[in-house]
């Protein structure tokens, strides 16, 4: 009685264990990739221009310096367009992405 006792004891914390675990990762989900609010602001938090720059160094030979200068500005310009156009677009996903899984 005290071997059956015990296997049901262990059955039930090994269950309990395994359930808490796939709680604590399906809310850390849900508190990050699956919220459309914090990817916006992991999308905000990015340096556009910076990032823009590199890519131009990389791809713009020494002949079109000239150009890389004035794509940066154009990009620096726009960051605050291009991350308004992000968040909409973010947005309009995952309202496309739930619609699809609720359907």
């Amino acid at each position: 009685m005290d071997f059956l006792k015990g296997l049901v004891i262990s059955l039930l914390s090994l269950f309990l264990f395994l359930s808490l675990s796939m709680f604590g990762e399906m809310l850390m989900l849900n508190h990050t990739l699956l919220d459309p609010d914090f990817v916006i602001s992991q999308v905000d938090r990015l340096n556009i221009p910076s990032l823009a720059e590199e890519l131009l160094s990389e791809q713009i030979s020494q002949e079109e310096e000239f150009m890389a200068e004035v794509l940066s500005n154009t990009v620096a310009d726009l960051e605050p367009w291009m991350k308004e156009q992000a968040s909409v677009l973010i947005h309009s996903g995952y309202t496309t992405l739930w619609k699809g899984v609720k359907a």
